[in-house]
């Protein structure tokens, strides 16, 4: 995740894009969440299960309890995450990945 853009890796899928203006003012965590819904509307994740692996904790919580209190601007992303999963029959999980052992963040520029 950059100030520029989003990446997402699955298998040997790889998707990225450019934040446009208003996104790259939002918090590291909203364009995560982001990233994420754009992942899953970009490889059409019908009747699926996916486990989100992450070096960012606050995300792994949001995930896993499809939402919290602490930031209402992230909780608005998670509310925009979950109907598009749920469109797509697709079930997420979330775990955490030290940063150090996440080699995919690091070949992107993190």
């Amino acid at each position: 995740m950059s100030d520029s853009g989003w990446g997402a890796h699955m298998d040997n899928l790889t998707e990225q894009g450019s934040w446009n203006t208003e996104e790259k003012n939002l918090h590291i965590n909203c364009r995560e969440m982001k990233a994420i819904y754009f992942a899953i509307l970009e490889w059409n994740l019908y009747q699926s299960s996916v486990l989100i692996a992450t070096d960012n904790t606050t995300l792994v919580a949001y995930v896993q309890k499809q939402g919290g209190t602490s930031s209402s601007s992230l909780m608005t992303e998670t509310t925009q995450l979950f109907p598009l999963a749920d469109s797509f029959n697709c079930r997420m999980a979330a775990r955490h990945i030290p940063g150090k052992l996440n080699n995919w963040l690091t070949a992107w520029g993190e």
